[in-house]
């Protein structure tokens, strides 16, 4: 799937995102450096980015960056509530977070102590998230990186995410079904 912008004309349109054309070959360029970017804040295969943007050119940079350094990519919606949010970001342990204007009030009221995984929060908006947030815009210009080899760790990486929800799933049964029979009493 990283590998799928290569076969288009480097000056034929990709995307339009906000009024802006970006081109095959622009956006190639952009997930090539930040796919370095991403790897050189220590992201790499398996590691979970939780991506709270809407359908724009940043989630695209971010899904095939992403992608290419076989990471697992996981868009949310940007829209959610931070309790929500916790939730799920908690139930797979995303290593990333990257959120933009829409979501950055979410995150904001977000309880860190629920993602203890989360170690970096990248905002591709400047100015939006904590001040400890790292701009895409520094990690696009970061040296640009090759696709990871393909090592085909996708089915093991799917059963390992598939295990963790099925867990939290009946777990969280469990609990409603003990709350629904203390309610009865």
């Amino acid at each position: 799937m990283a590998h799928v912008l290569d076969g288009h004309a480097a000056d034929s349109v990709a995307l339009i995102s906000r009024n802006r054309t970006t081109t095959y070959g622009e956006l190639r360029d952009q997930v090539d450096h930040l796919r370095g970017g991403l790897t050189s804040i220590g992201v790499g295969r398996g590691d979970r980015v939780a991506l709270l943007c809407g359908n724009g050119r940043h989630f695209v940079i971010t899904y095939f960056a992403t992608m290419g350094i076989d990471a697992v990519v996981v868009p949310l919606n940007p829209l959610r509530l931070a309790p929500e949010l916790e939730n799920e970001i908690a139930s797979f342990g995303a290593h990333v977070v990257v959120i933009e204007k829409l979501s950055a009030g979410t995150w904001a009221n977000a309880d860190r102590s629920q993602v203890p995984t989360v170690a970096t929060v990248i905002s591709s908006e400047h100015g939006s998230g904590p001040k400890e947030t790292q701009s895409i815009d520094e990690l696009l210009n970061a040296d640009p990186a090759p696709i990871a080899a393909d090592k085909f760790i996708w089915p093991t990486v799917a059963k390992r995410l598939r295990r963790h929800w099925l867990g939290r799933c009946h777990q969280q049964k469990r609990e409603s079904s003990g709350r629904s029979r203390h309610g009865a009493d």
